[in-house]
């Protein structure tokens, strides 16, 4: 198999598992990452495709959430790295020439003399990484902007305050930032360079190109995000608790996990706030919470290890039945005969009665023969 063709299936695997994550290295990154354009939608088209070849082969067929269209925010928002909105022209000239000035970055190494010399080396300065909303708030803030209750400022302002604690967490400079609203879940995108104007190494942990972050994926955090919000029990997250624990470093949690809660938080206290001037929002609010929560419990039944532990337990139950059963059945055959009870009630002896009074009779004439008076 060639290389190429190695590349091409990885990347459509790592669509279908939904990797949140990415380099901004080329034109046609930078244009799928602008949601109102051709590009994006075929890619769109492309994996929702294969997610639906992947349900097909592990997992039960089920519907799924209403999709969520937002009409005031169109097809997405684009920002530059002040949080200014731009336009898909200007954002493509934007990434474009920071991909050329970043491209590479200055190495300080050493002579076997000792002397130290200055050495440019190529990288891919700008990657991103998608932040998404918790399904009852994607949903709830869909209905809302359906019911007439805008929603564009809200979100706009989770954008940037995204972008600005991307920045406090991490250190890396964030350089332009995307609102999608048309994919599921509405998401974020957050485009940040790892190598300065000055090309240095913005974080050069151990060793040339490090990038510096951890992420915990998606499928982790969504599994902790349905527990933490009540809606699977504690057990089913063990695995993701262990592999956030082995993320951990220096005390710093996986970027992805807490820009993920910190967006709950700002998704919450916006709500809140709305539901003080607007009734209509709690309900809202309310009724998407009760609907996902259904959903999400048929979701978990659904899953193809939950159903086979419960086709176990049921088949260690028939077993155990069965052999309650044979039992039962081996102790009735076992007990003694109990003897049969005359007129009187009392136990018969097990003589022939009929014969046994002939055979009597016949001895008393043999005996006593008859005598006249």
């Amino acid at each position: 198999m060639s290389r190429i063709t190695q590349r091409t299936n990885g990347a459509r695997r790592n669509r279908v598992k939904g990797r949140t994550t990415a380099t901004v290295g080329s034109v046609n990154s930078i244009t799928h990452l602008d949601s109102s354009s051709d590009l994006h939608a075929e890619h769109q088209e492309l994996s929702k495709r294969l997610h639906s070849e992947a349900r097909a082969q592990v997992t039960v067929p089920m519907s799924v959430p209403e999709p969520a269209k937002f009409p005031s925010l169109g097809k997405g928002i684009l920002f530059n790295g002040e949080g200014a909105p731009i336009d898909s022209e200007s954002h493509l000239q934007l990434l474009g020439q920071l991909n050329r000035d970043r491209g590479h970055y200055i190495a300080t190494e050493t002579r076997k003399n000792g002397a130290s010399y200055q050495r440019k080396l190529p990288t891919v300065g700008i990657r991103q990484l998608a932040v998404t909303y918790f399904p009852v708030h994607s949903m709830t803030l869909a209905r809302l902007d359906k019911s007439g209750i805008a929603v564009r400022d809200v979100v706009m302002d989770h954008t940037r305050r995204l972008g600005l604690e991307f920045g406090r967490l991490t250190g890396y400079e964030t350089v332009a930032m995307q609102i999608h609203p048309n994919e599921g879940n509405l998401h974020q995108h957050i485009c940040y360079a790892t190598v300065d104007a000055e090309n240095r190494l913005i974080n050069p942990l151990g060793g040339r190109g490090r990038r510096g972050l951890r992420f915990l994926g998606p499928s982790c955090i969504g599994t902790l995000r349905l527990v933490e919000h009540g809606l699977w029990p504690e057990s089913d997250a063990g695995l993701a608790r262990n592999f956030l624990a082995g993320s951990v470093r220096g005390g710093m949690e996986p970027v992805d996990w807490v820009l993920a809660r910190y967006l709950d938080g700002l998704a919450e206290r916006s709500l809140l706030e709305m539901s003080h001037f607007n009734p209509a929002v709690k309900d809202i609010w309310e009724g998407v919470m009760k609907e996902y929560a259904s959903y999400a419990t048929a979701r978990r039944e659904a899953r193809p290890d939950l159903m086979a532990k419960r086709i176990d337990a049921l088949t260690g139950e028939n077993e155990a039945l069965r052999a309650e059963l044979a039992a039962l059945r081996d102790s009735k055959c076992n007990q003694p005969t109990l003897p049969q009870l005359g007129i009187m009630g009392l136990p018969l002896l097990g003589i022939d009665t009929l014969s046994d009074s002939k055979k009597l009779k016949g001895r008393r004439s043999d005996s006593f023969p008859n005598i006249p008076l």
